[in-house]
C-alpha cells in the first residue's frame, strides 16, 4: 500500500520538482496539489492523504492553521525557514516532522516513512535545541541557598530511622 501524500507549497517549481522525484518512489503516491493555503483545508476534507507535506510560508504563513490541519491528518511541514522557533512551534501545534527545504530527498522520504507510521521525526540539529531548551527549563534559576536545599541530603526524624550504616 502507498503512502497518500498531498503536497501544499506555493511554488510551483518546487511542487513540480517534488512530483518528479516521486515518480521514482512507487511506494508514494500523490494525491493532490494546492498553492494557496486558503485551499489546504477544503482539500484534505475531500481527498484523504496519509501525509500532508505542508510549507509554512505559503501565500501567507501557515503555522497558526497546523493545529487544524494535525487533527484532519498527519502534518510534516516542509519549510525553507531556518529558525529553530517555526520548527519547535509547529511541533507543538501538532505537527508530526520538520524537514527543511535545505535537506536531500532521502532525508524528506525518512521523515515521511516515519510519520505515515505515526512517529514524530525531528532533525538531529533541531534535536539538540530542543534538549538544551528541555533542560534549561526543567533546571530553573536557582539561588545558592536553593541549591543548598534542593540538594541537601535529608536527615532521619523519626526515632524508629536510624541512619544508613554506611553514612551519607
Amino acid at each position: 500500500m502507498s503512502v497518500r501524500l498531498i503536497i501544499a507549497d506555493d511554488h510551483d517549481m518546487f511542487r513540480e520538482g517534488l512530483k518528479g522525484l516521486f515518480r521514482y518512489k512507487s511506494d508514494f503516491e500523490i494525491v493532490a496539489e494546492v498553492s494557496r493555503a486558503e485551499d489546504v483545508a477544503p482539500t484534505l476534507k475531500v481527498t484523504p492523504c496519509d501525509v500532508l507535506l505542508l510549507d509554512l510560508q505559503m501565500d501567507r504563513w501557515v503555522l497558526k492553521d497546523v493545529e487544524s490541519l494535525a487533527h484532519q491528518t498527519s502534518v510534516l511541514v516542509l519549510t525553507a525557514s531556518e529558525r529553530p522557533a517555526d520548527a519547535l512551534a509547529a511541533l507543538k501545534l501538532g505537527a508530526a516532522a520538520v524537514v527543511q527545504k535545505r535537506f536531500a530527498f532521502e532525508t524528506l522520504i525518512e521523515a515521511i516513512e516515519a510519520v505515515a507510521q505515526k512517529q514524530v521525526w525531528i532533525p538531529p540539529s533541531l534535536q539538540a535545541t530542543i534538549t538544551a531548551q528541555w533542560r534549561s527549563a526543567a533546571d530553573p534559576q536557582l539561588t545558592g541557598r536553593e541549591s543548598e536545599i534542593v540538594w541537601a541530603r535529608p536527615t532521619p526524624r523519626s526515632p524508629n530511622v536510624s541512619p544508613s550504616p554506611r553514612g551519607r
